[in-house]
């Protein structure tokens, strides 16, 4: 993995909670089609980006080390800067128990661009466990 990566352990035995930081996540058409850069958590422990045409996630890395733990956790985007992504809601806290994911969308000829924090928190206690700087970039110039 690149970058830095922040990592709360959650108690003897508790899942390992990550997020890789700061991420990038860019894709530029060349104007013929559109660009699409976005990025998700999934209920099956991973984090899924996209970055290509047609807006298709890819399996990244895991965010929580054990799998049948990530119906305990929300997660909340908030946008610092730029463009609004669709999907799912930002500054609000949304259960884990389906995909939720942020995604640019360029047509021909636009350039889109955002700056996300996500969180991940612990829904019993409300502790964030990690958090991460994310970059979407999607260029269709």
């Amino acid at each position: 993995m690149s970058g830095i990566q922040m990592m709360l352990l959650g108690g003897a035995g508790g899942p390992l909670i990550q997020l890789t930081t700061p991420r990038t996540i860019s894709y530029t058409s060349g104007g013929i089609l559109s660009a699409q850069a976005g990025y998700g958590l999934d209920p099956d422990s991973y984090v899924y980006t996209a970055a290509n045409f047609n807006g298709s996630y890819t399996q990244s890395e895991q965010w929580d080390s054990i799998p049948s733990t990530t119906g305990n956790y929300e997660v909340r985007a908030t946008r610092n800067s730029g463009d609004t992504p669709t999907g799912s809601a930002l500054a609000t806290w949304l259960a884990v128990s389906t995909f939720r994911s942020w995604l640019l969308n360029a047509s021909p000829g636009n350039l889109l661009t955002c700056n996300l924090t996500i969180e991940v928190r612990d829904t019993a206690t409300s502790t964030v466990r990690a958090t991460a700087t994310v970059t979407l970039t999607a260029n269709a110039t």
